[in-house]
């Protein structure tokens, strides 16, 4: 079985695509990173797109809006991206801002996707040329809050030794699971069955 993170292909189509939309959408204020974050999320949106061929990214209409942004399968998806300057491992951990957790509320997401961005160092927000778009894992929403640590802003992460900048709860991506991937049709050659 293929292990996690995996390692996706990225084009300068993508990366000019998320641009565009992080352009259009300004700055957010439910996140961590205070909308900082947007390119590198946009762009895993449209590696998960083009990786997951039958996904669709859903319309962000008021009612709609920071719900949850794909579909697959039935599922409503909410992906989750952090930015790295190394890369991707199952030390890690993964966030959600307690400000985001109205998306696991009734009608909001099912499930979360974490990936990775890894950049060159210091490059990220000035340039954003990314190095690696890493899938970290999934979780149902619901499992995420029962497996989550809650982090209070000010406080030391003893896991990494990093102070958190806002409230926010994290798993460690070892504790991640793979999407069913036989079930998905994917843009990797690879036959999911004979795994």
């Amino acid at each position: 079985m293929i292990k996690l993170p995996i390692k996706l292909p990225f084009t300068e189509e993508m990366i000019l695509k998320a641009k565009k939309r992080a352009e259009e959408m300004g700055a957010i204020n439910n996140s961590i990173l205070e909308g900082e974050g947007n390119k590198a999320g946009f762009l895993s949106e449209e590696v998960f797109l083009n990786y997951f061929s039958d996904s669709t990214l859903v319309s962000q209409s008021e009612e709609q809006r920071y719900k949850f942004d794909i579909m697959l399968k039935g599922l409503k998806y909410e992906l989750k991206t952090m930015q790295r300057t190394v890369p991707a491992s199952l030390a890690h951990e993964c966030s959600v801002a307690e400000t985001s957790t109205h998306q696991a509320m009734e009608g909001g997401a099912d499930m979360y996707v974490f990936f990775s961005v890894e950049f060159e160092d210091g490059n990220k927000k000035e340039n954003f040329v990314p190095k690696a778009v890493w899938l970290m894992g999934c979780i149902s929403t619901k499992k995420f809050y029962e497996k989550a640590k809650f982090l209070g802003k000010g406080t030391i992460d003893l896991d990494n030794n990093h102070k958190v900048s806002q409230n926010k709860y994290n798993i460690q991506a070892w504790r991640l699971k793979h999407l069913i991937k036989n079930e998905f049709q994917t843009n990797d050659g690879i036959d999911w069955n004979s795994i």
